[in-house]
């Protein structure tokens, strides 16, 4: 179970990442563009896991 971890770990550090721009501009988030424009920072990266999980943790939310 540790080793699990680990690799996950490694496979987390080494995966892609991607500026805001590259982000809005991929055909993967094209329905979610104007959300992603509010939710993703300018000066940081993301990978594509982190930027789903953004996603679906707004999508999630209640309306006021």
């Amino acid at each position: 179970m540790e080793k699990t971890k680990k690799q996950t770990k490694k496979t987390e550090q080494q995966a892609a990442r991607f500026t805001k721009e590259q982000i809005l501009a991929a055909k993967d988030f094209k329905q979610s563009r104007d959300a992603l424009h509010i939710l993703l920072e300018e000066q940081k990266s993301y990978t594509l896991t982190e930027v789903s999980q953004i996603l679906e943790e707004f999508m999630k939310r209640k309306v006021q």
